[in-house]
């Protein structure tokens, strides 16, 4: 999964010319020392004696499906349903047996994290791996086939950079995207000093699962209508900037490009930037954080991306934000994806 994703909205085909950054990470429950860092997993089990079916199982029951052998040979696909959608695309006529697929995410759906890219990329790299399928995909093309699920076997709306982030899943990337949503990803060499800083400064928190339809086909109908692209240009050059920081280890300008994204997602529409959003971003300011970012596209619910200028910082606004912040938002630590 991906946090910090600055210039987004400029990885979409209205968009035709863009440059991203992100930083692909693990989590964890903010504190939770005994717990290890995770991704999105998939775990598949062959299980004996039962009619040739595939099962997945997940914390969340909308990515649970069952598809039968029958629904294999007819092509019988449920469309709406992500994991279906990147069933479709592969050949699965010579898979034998029950399958068993459990699947798995620190995050909830709807984070704004780029969970679902990271779920179809998951699934397409265990499919890859199963009897009778075993297929052999570049980082570049297994994108491209979570994308493709996404946006014309699914017919939703999609930008690249969360299946890049999560096929790649190693560390900082900067992204250049072309006419036809072509996507270059370009890997960001960082030291591990700077990573290490870093990550005991970030904090992802959950504000609520991500529901802004409304607001995003406004926002998306406004912008296939800007053919000159005048309300995206705030977005030049941040991602370059966010590069440069990283690289330096300047997190005080790494912070202030943050910032100036989010406020230029409230640009595009009041409402990307939320009450709940800005309430954690309102505490946090009180209590020593130099950088903050709504992560993805924006709007109600999702999470903030925040970071402090130390962890003793971070480790006081979570206790402030225990006592003062809805019982409902969890918060979450990070390691960088290797």
């Amino acid at each position: 999964m991906r946090i910090i994703d600055i210039a987004g909205w400029t990885d979409t085909w209205f968009a035709k010319l863009g440059e991203l950054f992100n930083i692909a990470v693990l989590s964890r429950k903010w504190g939770a020392v005994n717990k290890p860092y995770r991704g999105v997993e998939i775990i598949a089990r062959r299980v004996q004696k039962c009619p040739d079916k595939i099962v997945v199982k997940a914390a969340d029951i909308d990515y649970d499906t069952l598809l039968t052998h029958c629904d294999i040979r007819k092509e019988d696909y449920d469309t709406t349903n992500l994991l279906q959608a990147v069933m479709s695309l592969f050949n699965l006529k010579n898979l034998k047996g029950c399958w068993e697929l459990t699947l798995s995410s620190p995050f909830q759906p709807g984070a704004s994290v780029g969970t679902s890219a990271a779920v179809a990329v998951a699934m397409i790299e265990i499919l890859c791996q199963l009897p009778g399928i075993e297929k052999k995909y570049s980082n570049a093309e297994v994108a491209w086939l979570a994308f493709i699920a996404e946006t014309k076997v699914m017919g939703g709306q999609s930008g690249t950079q969360d299946q890049f982030a999560a096929a790649y899943s190693c560390g900082a990337n900067f992204y250049k995207v072309r006419d036809k949503q072509k996507t270059t990803v370009f890997p960001i060499k960082v030291a591990r000093w700077i990573w290490t800083m870093l990550e005991r400064r970030l904090m992802t928190v959950f504000v609520g699962q991500h529901n802004s339809s409304e607001t995003h086909e406004m926002v998306i109908k406004e912008l296939e209508n800007d053919t000159e692209n005048a309300r995206l240009k705030g977005f030049i050059g941040l991602a370059k900037r966010a590069r440069k920081a990283l690289r330096k280890g300047d997190l005080v300008e790494l912070g202030s490009v943050m910032i100036e994204n989010t406020n230029v997602q409230k640009t595009l529409h009041p409402d990307l930037v939320g009450q709940h959003h800005q309430s954690v971003i309102d505490l946090a300011l009180q209590h020593g954080c130099i950088g903050y970012k709504v992560n993805g596209a924006g709007g109600k619910g999702g999470s903030v991306t925040l970071l402090f200028r130390s962890r003793r910082a971070a480790c006081t606004f979570y206790e402030h934000a225990l006592e003062s912040l809805p019982a409902d938002f969890i918060y979450f630590e990070h390691k960088i994806a290797a």
